[in-house]
């Protein structure tokens, strides 16, 4: 039996929620460099977000796009980068990322004690 796009939306938005947890949606998408409207729009309608955007809320929150997509991952485990990993086995990294999550103003400070500038973040990646 074939989904419906709205259907596929809201399985792909429904894996969103509950790999985010309680992160803020909003607090994603600016860690991500979304605005947060269109994606509110995105949701709120059941609609996919196109592949760029996809692929950088995914590794925001650190899945596989195969998994926002169709649940599995090619070994069907959810993985995820070395740099997450870390934080998942840090108490005080993850703290941070959860203030800087729920924060803006305590990210950019962060960066301005840091000297990290856009230029710096990008190539830092």
């Amino acid at each position: 039996m074939k989904c419906s796009k709205d259907e596929q939306a809201r399985v792909f938005w429904n894996r969103f929620d509950e790999v985010r947890g309680k992160q803020y949606v909003k607090s994603i998408c600016e860690f991500a460099g979304l605005e947060y409207e269109p994606i509110r729009v995105l949701r709120t309608r059941h609609r996919l977000p196109d592949l760029c955007v996809a692929n950088k809320l995914s590794k925001t929150i650190n899945v596989s796009m195969e998994y926002l997509l169709t649940g599995k991952n090619e070994d069907n485990t959810t993985t995820i980068c070395e740099e997450a990993k870390a934080v998942q086995d840090s108490p005080v990294l993850k703290r941070i990322v959860r203030l800087c999550l729920d924060r803006p103003d305590f990210l950019l400070m962060l960066q301005s004690f840091m000297g990290v500038n856009e230029k710096m973040e990008k190539s830092i990646g």
